[in-house]
């Protein structure tokens, strides 16, 4: 035997005995069993729809397109146009002409829970020509689509925090949700009209109210992070309060805060993410003439959503006269102001239930609209300057040392809502008296003139030889059309020219 032969020889000894020892790149022990003829190279899925509650925008159920490729265990090929059935499901599906497989995930969900990921095991077992099954695993994040659009693939992803499918019922029915999220409204605009002016019969007055608000919910990201989750529709039931602050001084100086005005309202329709609802609030005793105006809104869907808080926040709008004007609502951050507020007018509890529809809550309109009004308070719907007195008139000399001085008095009124003056109405007054059970006699006027001011004469009697000096006394003014009743008083040193 030549050389060359024996070398051939060899050669072919050393490579059959090396192909005898080659690992098989073919066999594939991941996921199938130990007959299967198939494994899935591939897996993926993205988000191919959603459906919301009727009742209110949030998402209910999403629905997912699910891809997984089939290859052939012994070649490395897509098994194409072959029958497979997903054991989860039940269902049965044909591999298409690329060997993949699809399906519809179908994931109902309480959408106020914390979001994670679920996991999802799938058996793919052949119905066909091929033996055997085939188990992949995917992971689902229903809750943070913004971040998780598309299904994982566990096979070569490792995510946090994942859910076992044991735990996923649980945590999809948001049943072991322990924390409430926040119903919440930042911003809006507020539109107030002329509804009536002195109501003298009811003694109120009202304005219209039309609110139109954007309602959201302070969510998470799987990370943690705060989110927010913008609602589109819905219908909410509520209340509104008008809040007056004043100082009041003395020996406890403090501010001072009422409830000039409150309605409640029901079923507000939310649409293309605005909320609008009109209510016609009464003033009894009219609008304030000092201090500053905030409006405390409570706000919740009108029929239960579990694991969501009902919201109130407080607004400001400005000064007394703001209370008829249009403005752009922006909430108050500091707590401490708000702690300020809940602690002489505590939150309404029939509305900061955790449930809209409980026993407690008051959904209906029949609320008193004077709910929490003032009674007997200063304050109406004109405001005045300081009483000016000018010189006498004439002095007339009585009998015994007396004396008779006629002297001038006026006052001038704004109307608080239009800041004009309160021109060409009726006034009454009682005169100058140093008695307080007495008032003074009653005085003959004419109307306002175009300034708003009112003119009499008032009459102080003294002894010509007594000491000098001041007496304290009161003129009593009224207009029952603007709800006013008031008292001034005043010094007057009658031997002195004044």
């Amino acid at each position: 035997m030549s050389l060359s032969k024996i070398a051939s020889l060899s050669l072919l000894s050393v490579l059959f005995l090396a192909g005898c020892n080659l690992p098989d790149t073919q066999k594939r022990t991941d996921g199938s069993d130990a007959q299967g003829s198939f494994f899935a190279d591939e897996v993926s899925g993205s988000l191919l729809n959603e459906t919301f509650q009727d009742e209110i925008s949030l998402p209910k159920e999403r629905i997912y397109l699910m891809k997984v490729c089939i290859r052939d265990l012994r070649h490395s090929k897509p098994v194409t146009n072959h029958p497979f059935l997903i054991e989860e499901l039940n269902q049965e599906i044909k591999t298409d002409s690329t060997g993949c497989l699809s399906w519809n995930e179908k994931i109902a969900f309480d959408y106020l829970t914390d979001p994670v990921f679920i996991k999802y095991d799938r058996k793919i077992k052949s119905k066909g020509l091929h033996t055997g099954s085939y188990k992949i695993s995917y992971a689902i994040n229903p809750w943070d689509t913004e971040n998780y659009h598309n299904a994982i693939d566990l096979s070569k992803n490792k995510i946090e925090p994942l859910v076992d499918s044991d735990a996923a019922l649980e945590k999809l029915s948001g049943k072991s949700q322990t924390q409430a999220f926040d119903l919440w409204v930042e911003d809006g605009r507020l539109f107030v009209n002329d509804e009536r002016m002195g109501d003298v019969e009811n003694n109120r007055f009202e304005l219209k109210y039309e609110f139109n608000v954007n309602p959201y919910i302070k969510t998470k990201k799987t990370s943690g992070e705060t989110s927010q989750y913008s609602l589109k529709y819905g219908l909410f039931s509520g209340r509104i309060e008008v809040i007056q602050r004043y100082f009041v001084g003395g020996e406890k100086e403090k501010n001072t805060y009422d409830i000039l005005a409150s309605a409640n309202f029901s079923d507000a329709k939310m649409e293309k993410g605005i909320l609008s609802f009109t209510k016609v609030l009464s003033f009894k005793g009219g609008p304030p003439s000092r201090g500053s105006i905030f409006v405390r809104l409570y706000l919740q869907p009108s029929k239960n959503v579990p694991n969501l808080k009902p919201y109130a926040g407080i607004f400001p709008l400005g000064d007394f006269r703001s209370i008829r004007t249009n403005s752009f609502l922006k909430i108050l951050p500091s707590p401490d102001f708000i702690k300020e507020v809940e602690a002489q007018l505590p939150l309404n509890k029939d509305y900061m239930s955790k449930s809209a529809n409980s026993k407690s809550a008051k959904n209906n309109d029949d609320d008193d609209k004077t709910s929490g009004a003032r009674s007997g308070k200063a304050d109406s719907t004109i405001s005045w300057t300081t009483l000016e007195i000018d010189s006498p008139v004439k002095g007339v000399q009585q009998l015994n040392h007396k004396r008779k001085v006629t002297y001038p008095v006026n006052i001038c009124f704004t109307n608080n809502l239009t800041q004009g003056p309160v021109a060409f109405q009726n006034f009454k007054v009682r005169g100058f008296s140093t008695n307080e059970n007495v008032p003074g006699e009653e005085k003959k006027l004419t109307p306002s003139n175009n300034n708003g001011c009112i003119f009499w004469t008032d009459v102080i009697e003294y002894d010509i030889y007594e000491c000098r000096k001041y007496y304290k006394g009161y003129v009593i003014i009224e207009n029952p059309d603007y709800n006013l009743k008031i008292k001034r008083y005043y010094y007057i040193n009658p031997w002195d020219d004044f």
